[in-house]
């Protein structure tokens, strides 16, 4: 059954980084984190109907329900093993963060090619010191809730060889380009990351997260423009159980639109508000940017050369998704006719 979990991997993803033609400027940019569009009602339905998923993926094979609660048991036991805290003077001791991303081919048929990037600035004068990109193929199925279980192998391998090459460079903090806590389990891809690698880690995500009563709607959107003035400005994300998932921060003048800020490990909100502040230039943070930024790069320099060096494993893993993705698609369709 592994094969088949392994065959699966990529095709639900794609609709997590849709954002694929992002512009960073030193210009006001558009009010995109309150522009509702088909693409944000996709997201929030995906996002909103897990156990739908994991029903249709029940139907295709009966053993993905034993993935879910393998899963379920893995992330409960890597929860348990979360820290809150941060250790003594920690700022004092910040003067490398890393930055990890992962991006996908514009092919839209391509659902198992991906590029991950890990870089390190300098810190605080947010200077480039190391970056790597690699090219993957993804192996583990994506369920909303689970990204994690997706994509952090491959940034987990980035971060073990700069450990192992050149220890000198490994960073005291890594930003992730997605949630911590702000997250339905309250464990993220930024937690995940920071477990296994018993390091301090923030998300940093561009959208808002529907998760516990937060999401979008004009009072949040009022809130962010009254409270959101300049930069540095900070809205707390606190949810109907009155749980502070994370921060909604002014990272640049320039920009109206907040970036979300969220725990992953090894640091307290507060901590990570400051650090993540102090490394914007612009409105996403120079690690996540720049990480996002070559690794889109790299993507487009050496796709070709990536599907050709495995094109037998690329199209029978393409295949699969491509026969899997209609399947659920159908499905999903057969429900909403049922239902109007």
């Amino acid at each position: 059954m592994f094969m088949l979990w392994a065959l699966m991997g990529n095709f639900f993803g794609n609709g997590v980084h849709e954002d694929l033609n992002y512009t960073y400027t030193n210009h006001e940019e558009k009010d995109e984190f309150f522009e509702i569009s088909i693409n944000d009602i996709n997201r929030t339905l995906l996002q909103s109907e897990e156990e739908s998923v994991a029903d249709i993926l029940a139907s295709i094979d009966r053993e993905c329900d034993l993935l879910i609660n393998k899963w379920k048991a893995e992330q409960r036991f890597l929860k348990s093993r979360m820290l809150f805290t941060e250790d003594a003077k920690f700022l004092e001791k910040v003067h490398l963060v890393g930055g990890v991303d992962i991006s996908f081919p514009k092919d839209k048929n391509d659902l198992v090619s991906a590029c991950v990037c890990l870089v390190v600035l300098s810190y605080p004068d947010l200077k480039l010191k190391y970056r790597k990109c690699e090219m993957v193929h993804l192996t583990s199925i994506y369920i909303p809730g689970y990204l994690a279980f997706r994509e952090v192998e491959p940034i987990q391998k980035l971060c073990e060889e700069l450990l192992q090459q050149n220890p000198e460079l490994y960073p005291q903090i890594i930003f992730v380009d997605g949630n911590g806590l702000l997250h339905p389990m309250k464990f993220g891809l930024a937690c995940h990351l920071g477990v296994v690698l018993n390091v301090p880690t923030v998300g940093i995500a561009k959208k808002l997260f529907h998760v516990d009563g937060l999401e979008k709607s004009v009072v949040m959107k009022n809130a962010f423009k009254s409270r959101l003035l300049r930069k540095g400005d900070t809205y707390d994300l606190v949810g109907e159980s009155n749980f502070v998932y994370g921060t909604a921060l002014r990272s640049t003048d320039h920009s109206s639109n907040p970036v979300f800020i969220s725990v992953g490990n090894r640091i307290t909100l507060k901590t990570a508000v400051r650090l993540v502040n102090n490394c914007c230039l612009y409105r996403i943070p120079e690690p996540v940017r720049l990480a996002d930024q070559y690794s889109r790069e790299h993507i487009r320099m050496y796709y070709e050369n990536h599907v050709k060096e495995g094109q037998q494993e690329h199209a029978v893993l393409n295949k699969r998704f491509l026969e899997l993705s209609e399947a659920v698609e159908k499905r999903k369709a057969e429900k909403y006719n049922n239902t109007v």
